[in-house]
């Protein structure tokens, strides 16, 4: 399994926008619209690879100097349970870290609370909806 950073516009990003949609719209019986990917040209985006298939995706929005959103994260069905993501936010995060950024924070669906806590991300707030699901921001030190 391979991470790489994927240049927006590229087929890789192309391939991305499938399994976003795959994995995080169409469940909720939704697409994905412009005010998913209408800033993705500003946006990092970053995958895992099996050979030359991606399997698991993240985009990373800049909010100031030092501090990240991470939006979007999507590991293909087949390769849920086998560590991806995890493998796919520590990679993130170093990169991140290479890049000058020092806090980073994300909307985590109730869902997968856990997934990110084992990760060192804490909880901010009380849960909201968003896409008609719970979600929560949680926070990490970089």
């Amino acid at each position: 399994m391979m991470f790489s950073e994927m240049t927006f516009d590229s087929s890789e990003y192309q391939t991305s926008l499938t399994l976003r949609e795959n994995i995080l719209r169409i469940p909720l019986g939704k697409t994905l619209s412009l005010n998913d990917t209408g800033d993705d040209a500003q946006q990092m985006h970053f995958g895992i690879f099996n050979v030359s298939e991606l399997v698991a995706c993240v985009v990373i929005k800049p909010l100031n100097q030092g501090q990240a959103k991470l939006r979007q994260m999507a590991v293909c069905n087949d390769y849920q349970g086998q560590s991806i993501g995890r493998k796919l936010i520590n990679e993130t995060e170093i990169t991140l870290q290479q890049k000058g950024f020092n806090n980073i924070e994300l909307n985590a669906r109730k869902v997968a609370l856990g997934f990110y806590e084992t990760l060192g991300y804490v909880t901010e707030g009380d849960y909201f909806l968003e896409n008609g699901i719970e979600h929560i921001k949680m926070m990490k030190r970089l």
